[in-house]
């Protein structure tokens, strides 16, 4: 759960890092690829690039020095391969409430990026919808891959689940039926007071107490202190968490995914730099080793900024990166 505008934010693509990727200035002046004969579209330890076309105020010469060819060149040679490049939907049109609008958003985007190569770029429509009732998200997703389909019939495409594409919410999810060229998709989070431990756009910032990471995340002695709107959140949020709890968190979107015969991918996950290292060098470990064991690929949240796996020299955070880095987990590929 990371600050966005609105409800969710807009577009988000996967760019593998087999090839040259260029950061895209204000005007439209960015080379396309050539046309090439379709080819798997592999992830599997990737890093979101947020801050730039998202979350940012930032516009012209201030943007295009926020992220750079030079910072592509880096999270290559830190060992990911792929990233996943958020969009607000600020930057693309005037309403981003109405359907039609969305859907030709990216009927618009399929007309910019088509002919870039099958296994270098996917669409992933909205970033954590967030409806009332998921067949709204339902009915909403399948009209926009459905419209894709129409253009892009062999295109991967990334697709979450409603609310915040929390593992919980798979089983409401309505995958196209008969569509291979499809990824699945949860964020996950948990547990919040170690992840987003003082994070100011939460409920819990004003928690500076302890954190504890494998265990009671927030020790019921700190209630105390607490007052009732701190109180609230810490409760909603605090528990017994393991490798085996969140694994067991899990499980909804392994099931789905594995029912579906679809690959599974966690697009988002990380831990606010508040915490001590040590405790989230523990959670890290227990997600990557989830991960592996179910042939899960996934994008950490995120490459420098709010949850960095760099320096703001660009340094190489090795207390992290020796986690994420080493492991031989799956590959998604369709």
């Amino acid at each position: 759960m990371k600050p966005s505008p609105g409800w969710a934010m807009g577009a988000m693509l996967l760019a593998t890092l087999g090839c040259s990727v260029e950061p895209p200035g204000d005007a439209a002046e960015e080379s396309v690829a050539e046309p090439v004969e379709v080819a798997e579209f592999a992830v599997h330890r990737g890093v979101n690039v947020s801050h730039w076309l998202s979350q940012s105020e930032d516009r012209g010469a201030e943007r295009a020095a926020r992220l750079t060819a030079a910072d592509f060149t880096i999270i290559k040679e830190l060992g990911f391969d792929h990233v996943r490049l958020p969009v607000d939907e600020e930057q693309l049109w005037d309403d981003p409430e109405a359907q039609s609008k969305f859907i030709d958003l990216w009927k618009q985007l399929s007309g910019e990026l088509h002919e870039y190569p099958l296994d270098m770029v996917a669409y992933e429509p909205l970033n954590e919808a967030v409806a009332e009732d998921s067949e709204d998200w339902n009915k909403l997703i399948n009209q926009v891959i459905g419209a894709l389909r129409e253009l892009e019939p062999e295109r991967v495409i990334v697709m979450g689940s409603n609310r915040w594409q929390t593992a919980g919410t798979f089983p409401d999810l309505q995958i196209p039926a008969n569509d291979p060229n499809i990824i699945l998709s949860f964020h996950f989070y948990t547990p919040m007071p170690v992840t987003h431990y003082t994070a100011p756009w939460t409920p819990l910032a004003s928690y500076m107490g302890p954190v504890v990471y494998p265990g009671q995340a927030i020790d019921e002695a700190e209630y105390e202190a607490m007052d009732e709107t701190l109180l609230a959140a810490v409760e909603e949020h605090n528990g017994m968490f393991d490798r085996a709890a969140l694994e067991a968190i899990m499980v909804p979107a392994i099931e789905v995914a594995r029912a579906a015969n679809l690959p599974l991918y966690c697009g988002e996950f990380g831990a606010f730099p508040a915490a001590p290292l040590e405790v989230r060098q523990a959670w890290y470990r227990d997600m990557i080793s989830i991960f592996d064991e179910h042939d899960i690929a996934w994008a950490h949240w995120n490459y420098k900024d709010d949850f960095p796996l760099v320096t703001q020299d660009l340094e190489p955070i090795t207390e992290l990166l020796g986690i994420l880095i080493p492991g031989d987990g799956s590959v998604v590929s369709r």
